[in-house]
């Protein structure tokens, strides 16, 4: 590809040096994205990190692979979706795995951007019962007539109710997951 390089250096560059909190701010507000659901979507929609891995693992892959496909009269097209995406599966699975993971778990930008309690994903609205859960049981302590809530049950409970859908997701995943673990290890 042309200018592979430079739109590289480009994402590496935007990786190392983020504009800062103020600046993100601005700039989601401008592109009206600030109280809308879409700032949870967009912006994070491509990891940097995992599409580089992803690029230098496909890079890594023998060209005489795709050079065998074209005597056999295989398109580009073909060739992609037909030998590099079969043999890059463990790692797009990995990939895959880490980055719901990541979105799953992500409350900060909805605490940023999003205002209305409607549109907030549910770890943000988890970490708001776990901090009222907490206030209660303060207040409770301190002599107030208020029922007994325990913040640590209410912690507990809500980390139940975190991991049981990426544990749900996890064993569809898991021959690739560890193969993909696995890919890179030392064989005796």
């Amino acid at each position: 590809m042309p200018g592979r390089n430079f739109f590289r250096f480009i994402l590496v560059f935007t990786m190392y040096f983020g504009g800062g909190l103020v600046p993100t701010y601005l700039l989601y507000k401008a592109l009206g994205l600030v109280g809308n659901w879409w700032v949870m979507v967009l912006p994070t929609g491509v990891s940097i990190t995992y599409m580089l891995i992803v690029s230098s693992n496909m890079s890594e892959l023998p060209a005489e692979i795709e050079e065998s496909a074209k005597i056999d009269g295989a398109n580009d097209i073909q060739i992609l979706f037909k030998i590099v995406l079969p043999l890059i599966k463990p790692i797009l699975a990995t990939f895959t795995i880490y980055y719901a993971v990541e979105r799953w778990n992500e409350w900060y930008s909805a605490m940023l951007y999003l205002k209305d309690n409607k549109l907030w994903p549910l770890q943000q609205t988890l970490r708001q019962i776990i901090s009222s859960a907490n206030v209660i049981s303060t207040t409770a302590l301190n002599g107030e007539s208020r029922p007994p809530v325990y913040g640590d049950s209410v912690k507990m409970a809500c980390i139940v109710v975190t991991v049981f859908p990426l544990m749900a997701l996890y064993p569809f995943l898991q021959r690739y997951f560890l193969t993909g673990l696995t890919l890179g290890a030392v064989k005796g």
